[in-house]
């Protein structure tokens, strides 16, 4: 990098002042920073989960397209608006309880069950995982990452009723694996 500054001296004579640094670090930092960001970048985009970032006043300034599927909306309709709009009404309060609780910096459980509600009203049962840190102002961000629990939730049904059908049953039931060492 050069810098050159015209200067002039005594006897109004003109005469110039350079200063050359050598900026290869800087360079080569920049480009790393580039390729850390992109990679990153490449990881939230093609998650299986939801990732979003809240600021302060409970609004979305991020969404991925995982995010945008759950909630049945666009990024766009997503990003600005207050997060606490895309969850069932029963699970309002206990959203913005622990996101207020969460930003006091009080101990509050990141992962927990609630229900998104999507833009068609459809109520989906989904895990949240919330954590929080501050940006490089210092202002506290909370990031959030979600996924849709109904099949697992249909499987524990089904588990709950195949129980209750073996416990219910007044035949000797017997569950082996494939070498014949009983299991139930």
């Amino acid at each position: 990098e050069i810098t050159v500054s015209p200067v002039i001296f005594e006897q109004n004579k003109p005469i110039s002042i350079g200063t050359f640094a050598d900026v290869t670090d800087r360079i080569r930092a920049e480009k790393e920073l580039e390729e850390s960001d992109a990679w990153f970048r490449s990881i939230v985009e093609n998650s299986f989960e939801g990732i979003g970032l809240i600021d302060d006043n409970f609004t979305f300034i991020y969404a991925n397209e995982k995010m945008a599927y759950l909630f049945g909306y666009s990024v766009k309709e997503i990003v600005g608006t207050d997060y606490r709009e895309f969850f069932a009404p029963e699970s309002k309060e206990l959203v913005t309880d622990r996101y207020i609780r969460r930003k006091r910096g009080e101990k509050v459980p990141s992962r927990y069950e609630l229900l998104v509600q999507k833009k068609n009203g459809q109520k989906v049962p989904a895990e949240i995982s919330a954590s929080t840190f501050r940006d490089k102002e210092g202002i506290p961000r909370v990031l959030v990452q979600l996924i849709d629990i109904t099949e697992r939730r249909n499987a524990e049904k089904d588990i709950r009723k195949l129980s209750l059908a073996v416990h219910q049953n007044s035949n000797l039931i017997v569950i082996t694996d494939i070498n014949g060492k009983v299991e139930y």
